[in-house]
């Protein structure tokens, strides 16, 4: 007989109640379990991290989107003159590739190299000498190479650098002087630089 309204122990669900609410809670337990709570986030936990869908906003000054989806920012250079006077003394510039810097970005990983074939005019033996200057700077010591009079040689020499702090542009130039005596200048004569840049935010 079950309990009645008045009656001692009316107060207490029945057997049959206990058990139903036994059963709800246990379905709301396995509800909670496989529910996603960082689903209004457009978020959705993985083994081993954490999966972003939609877009993801930061606080300002953290990281943006753009940072997230081109991080990085590859771009070449060159630059190239023929037919010039080489003259003696210190390496003097000879050619200059200037780079723009993309917007957003503020670093760059930069691999030069200026290389030179010169014919040597003078009546005896001399040296060419070459050089690498990413932003103005000298990562090293010049390249240098002899040639025999009436003859032709080429030398070559690679910088690199990490610059820091860009806007703007920035520039790769190659450097280059004889020996004892100043060449003529010859259609043999030609120099370039060539540059492998990847921007980073």
């Amino acid at each position: 007989m079950g309990a009645q309204p008045g009656l001692p122990g009316s107060q207490f669900q029945g057997e049959d109640a206990l058990v139903r609410r036994i059963q709800d809670l246990e379905r709301s337990v396995q509800q909670l379990a496989a529910a996603n709570p960082f689903a209004p986030m457009g978020m959705k936990p993985i083994p081993g991290g954490v999966e972003i869908q939609g877009t993801l906003s930061l606080p300002a000054g953290i990281i943006n989107n753009d940072a997230l989806t081109s991080p990085l920012a590859p771009k070449t250079a060159h630059a190239d003159v023929s037919d010039f006077v080489l003259a003696t003394g210190a390496n003097a510039e000879m050619v200059r590739a200037t780079v723009a810097v993309p917007a957003g970005y503020s670093k760059a990983l930069v691999m030069a190299t200026a290389s030179m074939g010169n014919r040597n005019t003078t009546a005896v033996v001399d040296d060419m000498y070459v050089d690498c200057r990413i932003n103005g700077a000298v990562s090293g010591w010049s390249s240098q190479t002899s040639v025999n009079a009436g003859k032709t040689g080429f030398v070559s020499n690679t910088g690199t650098a990490l610059l820091t702090g860009l806007s703007g542009s920035f520039y790769i130039a190659a450097n280059a002087s004889s020996g004892a005596a100043s060449w003529a200048s010859n259609t043999t004569a030609a120099i370039n630089v060539d540059a492998i840049i990847l921007f980073l935010r």
